[in-house]
């Protein structure tokens, strides 16, 4: 059971390097849990833009029970491709309420 435990050390320790990656790239404001929309302004454009519809199992913006952060993540029901973002400051959350009143969103219900 050695090499399981390597390789999930191995994973956590590549995982850690992409988040701290996404934050310096970001100047510790934010980071994005993928890298095919790592940059939040441009995801944000690009769904106005296409008058795409974001869904959320559950809901858009969760916060931690000590509110130092913000969770912001989904799905654009057009192409399936899923996003998250956690965001650390307080302008870009604004920023980000700002810019999602100009695109459509549903929230499916959570099926248990």
């Amino acid at each position: 059971m050695k090499g399981t435990d390597e390789s999930s050390g191995k994973d956590a320790r590549q995982e850690t390097a992409r988040v701290l990656q996404s934050l310096r790239r970001h100047h510790f404001l934010y980071f994005s849990g993928y890298e095919g929309n790592d940059d939040m302004g441009r995801f944000l454009e690009r769904v106005v833009q296409n008058r795409h519809t974001l869904s959320a199992n559950g809901d858009f913006l969760q916060y931690p029970t000590n509110r130092e952060s913000v969770s912001f993540a989904g799905t654009v029901k057009e192409t399936g491709e899923k996003f998250f973002y956690r965001i650390y400051d307080l302008e870009l959350f604004h920023y980000l309420l700002y810019k999602l009143r100009s695109i459509r969103m549903e929230k499916k219900e959570v099926q248990a």
